[in-house]
């Protein structure tokens, strides 16, 4: 018996023993990872793109990088329309076989239209759809499926519920905050998701959400600090929290200075007009709610061109994330700060008084020296004179996203090419004969 019982007491020892060494993660159930893209596509070319070349090219290379990234959720916002689709979001989900549902804020049927939108995985059964005003927005005529007339700035989301493999609800909704709402218009987004769980009969305080778009605010103007203080989690700031207000973090980036910069920021031919220079600004968002919600890794997208365009003015976000456990031990996540880096600049023009003032009489004309420019960043002139100046790029290869454009005193402009092409330009003031001309090499 003695022999026996020592027997069972080692035994039960080596189990307790066992279990202490047993991680404590190992326990816990696993989650579900979801990735998500969330992206302002940029319907401010539209009336400059009656062919469709924009399009075109920017389609297929969503496409091309749905296709190899894979992401759960694609969250739009500025979703032209396309080729008879009153939203690029309708174009998109047929040709990756995602369900979806937009809804158009601004638009004239075939002709411009601007729309917020959420693609997802069939998997993933998005139901529960809507599209609603957020409170700081102004009146507005249309159905907001094929056309809008706005009468003010106005703001919407729209989304629904996805539903989880182990049947838990999460609630997805995309946002393009342009009415200066201030904490309002995230705050009436909280309220709509609370008031869908409530529906349908689920616990408040757990409740699972994704709320994602471009919020034109910084990390801490109160637009973007509106859901943190509903316990939402800003997952870019959860992946880099050391650079989450940084530079390089940046998803508008204006400063043509910088190797961080978009030129497609005060690129000519934008709708409405974009020609102030900003700083560079993070104000692309994907946030997170949920007691078991973590963020596995997130990195500013798009951060380079394809199909030798820009995909927009602004760079994207894409976020994995693991809700309802923990993450799978063998999988790894990526996790760098933006999907290229590059220190390419552009090329800065100062045009001055000084160099563009003529005398009225005489052709005068002042030559830039030759200059070899990155294709991708190419030229921004800065208008520091007292008049208009008009601008004109002449070569063979293309400019993106026109070859023209006037700009008056303090404004910008920018330009850029496809590589290996020489081209020229000529600034000239308006009303005189003053110019400064110089040629281009795309590298």
């Amino acid at each position: 018996m003695n022999s026996l019982f020592q027997k069972a007491c080692r035994t039960l020892i080596f189990l307790i023993v066992g279990l202490q060494l047993i991680p404590a993660h190992a326990y816990a159930s696993q989650g579900q990872v979801l990735k998500i893209l969330e992206l302002n596509f940029n319907s401010e070319v539209v009336l400059e793109d009656g062919d469709y070349r924009f399009r075109d090219r920017r389609y297929d290379a969503i496409i091309q990088w749905i296709n190899d990234n894979n992401p759960d959720i694609v969250m739009i916002a500025e979703g032209w329309n396309y080729h008879g689709f009153f939203s690029i979001v309708q174009a998109l989900a047929l040709a990756v076989n995602y369900d979806y549902t937009y809804r158009v804020g601004m638009g004239i049927p075939f002709v411009l239209a601007d729309s917020d939108g959420i693609l997802v995985k069939k998997n993933l059964k998005l139901d529960q759809t809507q599209g609603f005003k957020l409170p700081h927005s102004g009146a507005s005529i249309g159905n907001g499926q094929g056309w809008v007339a706005p009468l003010g700035a106005n703001s919407y989301a729209v989304g629904g519920r996805i539903t989880l493999q182990d049947g838990s609800s999460v609630y997805v909704y995309a946002t393009h905050l342009i009415s200066k709402g201030g904490a309002d218009d995230p705050n009436a987004i909280h309220a709509a998701i609370v008031k869908q769980a409530e529906d349908n009969g689920e616990d408040v305080n757990h409740i699972q959400a994704i709320v994602a778009g471009d919020f034109n605010t910084t990390p801490t103007e109160p637009a973007s600090t509106a859901l943190i203080a509903h316990g939402y989690r800003d997952t870019y700031a959860d992946a880099h929290p050391d650079l989450s207000s940084t530079e390089e973090a940046c998803t508008n980036c204006m400063v043509p200075t910088s190797q961080y910069y978009n030129p497609m920021t005060i690129a000519p031919g934008l709708f409405p007009a974009q020609a102030t220079l900003g700083g560079n600004d993070r104000i692309d968002y994907i946030f997170t709610l949920g007691q078991n919600t973590h963020t596995l890794a997130s990195t500013v997208a798009f951060t380079h061109t394809l199909n030798d365009l820009w995909m927009s003015d602004h760079y994207g976000v894409v976020s994995s994330i693991v809700v309802g456990g923990d993450a799978p031990a063998s999988t790894i996540f990526p996790n760098p700060t933006r999907d290229s880096v590059t220190d390419e600049h552009a090329l800065v023009i100062h045009l001055t008084d000084e160099n563009l003032t003529c005398d009225q009489v005489s052709k005068c004309t002042t030559e830039f020296p030759d200059s070899e420019i990155s294709a991708a960043k190419g030229i921004t002139f800065i208008n520091d004179t007292s008049h208009k100046v008009r601008i004109t790029i002449n070569g063979s290869g293309q400019v993106w996203p026109r070859n023209h454009d006037v700009i008056k005193k303090n404004q910008a402009t920018a330009f850029y090419f496809t590589p290996g092409e020489e081209h020229s330009f000529i600034a000239k003031r308006v009303n005189t004969r003053k110019k400064l001309v110089g040629n281009l090499t795309a590298q």
